[in-house]
């Protein structure tokens, strides 16, 4: 008996390769999707992480093609409970794997100023990313303590720059009264950002750089790229501070203001805008929404704290005269209203009547390109589910709509839980 070669000979003479050799790409087809969809980190690390280091060890090949992914994020948590963790993980790449820089696409790092002064060779580290997409920066501790020092400000600005960067997050910073600061580090991705997110960011007199700009003259920050711009639950930093920003192409904005009042739209905001959604809480000011902004779909977001007595009628006038500052109303045709924390303790429960029904509907009659509208009641209660609810009202307000599929009503069910 022969040893069996990788080639096999036909009729014509013509050789042809072994039909058991899988072509690599479509190994690689395989392999990709095993994470082609957005996991969070329990289901990634049971499920997806494991298949991917067994599929590295068939081959060299494999290797080849798990490596990227299996390196594709990393996460940096530079505080006291963990930063032994976080300068060995930081440290091993940085000395011993910095071929593994490269498939870095999504990094997360957190540093807290209540620490001792990092290693010198930690802002070398961060400006070695050359490959991100996704960039995470988290201030972990802020209040009373100092702007960065001049060698980690000039690391993250680099680590900023030196990137093709998509997808910027900075969360809990604190940013000087005219966000020069902020500007700056903007300025470094302008041409490749895509989605903007900012985070419980404050503004003061101490930012987090020590004056970036020094002729004191802010230039406009051109984000021709920027299609998503959220902010979420800011405290004091308001669109208006933002209006340095030129996002032509702004298509998606997000909202969330759970401490202050909302503040209103700014003039800024461009009337490309077509996505918005305004997450609020409690009976916060009434927003005013320019003369610009233009959205097909509309998302409001009405929190109630656990604390108060609410009833369905003072919400829904709430919401009723938010819609009715929508300048341009015949262009939206989505809505969606999701009313959170609905205490259903005691009988009568708080299920919304006829007369709250009316409310909304005739909030919507100036909608007249409206084609889906989806109501989501979230209620929560003690130890007693709440009876069936009875539709007989709804029906009669909204029996065309709910006919044509145009009115969607949902209502959930929550446990209340003092942990």
């Amino acid at each position: 008996m022969g040893t069996e070669t990788a080639t096999s000979s036909t009729t014509n003479g013509a050789q042809s390769t072994d039909t058991r050799q899988m072509p690599v790409e479509i190994v690689d087809q395989i392999i990709a999707s095993f994470n082609d969809t957005e996991l969070d980190e329990t289901k990634y690390q049971e499920d997806v992480f494991p298949t991917l280091k067994a599929c590295s060890l068939v081959c060299w090949t494999w290797n080849e093609l798990c490596r990227p992914r299996i390196f594709s994020s990393l996460s940096v948590d530079l505080c006291r409970s963990s930063i032994d963790t976080a300068f060995l993980r930081l440290s091993f790449l940085h000395f011993t794997a910095p071929h593994l820089y490269k498939c870095i696409t999504n990094f997360r790092f957190r540093w807290s100023r209540d620490i001792p002064d990092p290693p010198q060779w930690i802002p070398d580290a961060l400006t070695r990313f050359t490959n991100l997409r996704s960039l995470s920066l988290y201030s972990g501790v802020t209040s009373g303590f100092p702007p960065l020092s001049a060698p980690f400000a000039l690391a993250i600005t680099t680590l900023v720059a030196h990137t093709p960067l998509t997808k910027l997050h900075l969360a809990y910073w604190d940013f000087l009264y005219d966000v020069s600061d902020l500007c700056l580090v903007l300025s470094s991705c302008s041409s490749t950002l895509v989605e903007l997110t900012l985070e419980e960011c404050y503004i003061s007199d101490r930012g987090m750089m020590v004056n970036p700009i020094e002729d004191g003259v802010l230039p406009v920050v051109h984000l021709g790229a920027l299609r998503k711009l959220a902010l979420v639950n800011n405290g004091n930093v308001s669109l208006s501070q933002l209006r340095h920003i030129d996002a032509p192409n702004l298509r998606s904005l997000s909202c969330a203001f759970l401490k202050d009042p909302f503040q209103d739209i700014s003039p800024w905001i461009p009337a490309t805008v077509t996505e918005f959604t305004l997450d609020v809480r409690d009976f916060s000011e009434r927003p005013w929404f320019g003369k610009s902004i233009r959205p097909s779909w509309l998302t409001i977001i009405f929190r109630l704290s656990y604390h108060d007595e609410p009833q369905c009628f003072p919400v829904l006038s709430w919401i009723e005269d938010c819609l009715n500052q929508l300048p341009f109303p015949h262009v939206l045709h989505r809505l969606d209203i999701k009313v959170l924390n609905l205490l259903a303790f005691s009988y009568p429960f708080n299920y919304p009547r006829r007369a709250h029904y009316e409310v909304l509907h005739r909030a919507l009659q100036r909608f007249h390109a409206l084609d889906r509208t989806n109501l989501n009641l979230h209620f929560l209660f003690y130890s007693v589910l709440p009876p069936p609810y009875d539709r007989r009202d709804l029906k009669a307000v909204f029996g065309p709509q709910l006919e044509a599929n145009k009115l969607v009503v949902d209502m959930t069910f929550q446990k209340w839980s003092n942990e």
